[in-house]
């Protein structure tokens, strides 16, 4: 009879303390927004608005819920005790290509002022395209040994590829490919780390210290972040890096 009391008092408490709130994402002019990300930064539990801006999330009071969409501004709201509906109104940021500058721009990784500063290309690598200048040459690599191509393949014809053989046997093809793999992440992190301030990592929780840490972790997360830094798309690397960010938050509590 305890046991089945303490059950029932159990489910009791968690329908008072844990609820699914419903909520409502519109634009400033109260036009629903659909595909807009929401975030229980205290949970990392994550879903998306409908096609009428409609929404359901568990938390608790007191939880910060985040709104995440491309070409809009950040948007977080605190949960009160007594709330019952969420209305999140997102505004939208405006690119202005005037404004961007051909010099580096550090940026601070904030949606809602990076998105004018923001394009799929950097302006300078764009400009050095449209007037013809040479990209600058690739670090040359010695390429990996591979056991179909460069060992079977030329077998079949009757020729040994003797160093092939031993880069594969010694083991030295699958440690270039896999400095390769680190040289090319190492990158991809410093392409963010570049343009993207502390600040930005910071005001989500990272320590300091740990973003080179966390931005590898994201790329592992969602490997779709590589492939938008591979494309330089960097509005489009701190939408997908915001889902990021709760899921490495806990793990540090943990």
């Amino acid at each position: 009879m305890k046991r089945i009391l303490l059950i029932t008092l159990l489910f009791f408490c968690v329908g008072i303390f844990a609820q699914n709130i419903p909520g409502k994402v519109v634009t400033d002019g109260e036009v629903p927004l659909s595909s807009v990300l929401i975030i229980n930064m205290r949970t990392g539990q994550k879903t998306y608005s409908d096609v009428e801006g409609n929404f359901s999330i568990e938390a608790l009071p007191k939880d910060e819920l985040r709104f995440v969409k491309a070409g809009y501004e950040r948007s977080e709201v605190t949960i009160s005790s007594a709330e019952s509906r969420v209305y999140a109104h997102l505004r939208q940021a405006y690119h202005n290509i005037e404004e961007v500058k051909l010099n580096a721009v550090k940026l601070s990784g904030d949606l809602s002022r990076d998105s004018k500063l923001l394009a799929k290309e950097d302006k300078t690598a764009q400009l050095k395209k449209n007037i013809g200048l040479p990209a600058s040459p690739e670090k040359p690599r010695e390429k990996p040994a591979e056991l179909v191509d460069d060992v079977l393949k030329p077998l079949a014809f009757g020729v040994l590829n003797i160093q092939g053989v031993y880069d594969i046997i010694s083991g030295d093809a699958r440690r270039k490919k896999h400095l390769y793999e680190l040289e090319d992440q190492q990158s991809d992190v410093y392409w963010i780390r570049k343009r993207v301030s502390d600040d930005y990592f910071t005001n989500a929780g990272v320590p300091q210290r740990r973003i080179p840490e966390f931005i590898e972790f994201s790329f592992t997360e969602n490997p779709k972040i590589r492939q938008l830094v591979k494309v330089k798309d960097l509005s489009g690397v701190l939408l997908e890096m915001e889902k990021a960010f709760p899921v490495y938050i806990l793990r540090l509590k943990q």
